[in-house]
């Protein structure tokens, strides 16, 4: 399965100094907009979810783990997928980056975070009862 994002799950932002801008209304630096980054990352999560597929090797094994993915996505547009946290399987850990990177593409940015550098996090769970 691929979690939906918790409420205490943080959402780091990739924004350098230099591209962040002090806003003299509020006196915080901008980036890109929490509402904008809830809604993509549970966009990505729903899109990754089509294209999960779990392994037969792995399934009659009962190989089975948790993954997770942080995307980053460059201000001047594309994205990269990075596995963070590992199974212990690489035939898991390849099918989660696999999901990911189908999804990206799949998963359009909201206007908000277009022209911003960003990360989000993502867990995905590859269970035998599957």
């Amino acid at each position: 399965m691929v979690r939906a994002p918790s409420a205490g799950k943080a959402i780091s932002s990739g924004s350098t100094a230099a591209e962040a801008t002090r806003s003299p209304a509020i006196g915080r630096m901008a980036g890109p907009d929490a509402e904008g980054l809830r809604g993509y990352r549970l966009s990505l999560a729903r899109a990754a979810a089509t294209f999960k597929h779990y392994p037969q090797q792995a399934i009659e094994s009962g190989w089975q783990g948790s993954v997770e993915i942080r995307v980053d996505v460059a201000a001047a547009g594309g994205a990269e997928e990075h596995l963070l946290t590992s199974s212990g399987v690489v035939l898991v850990d390849q099918a989660a980056e696999e999901m990911i990177r189908r999804a990206l593409p799949a998963t359009p940015l909201p206007e908000s975070l277009q022209g911003k550098a960003f990360s989000v996090t993502l867990p995905i769970v590859f269970e035998s009862a599957e």
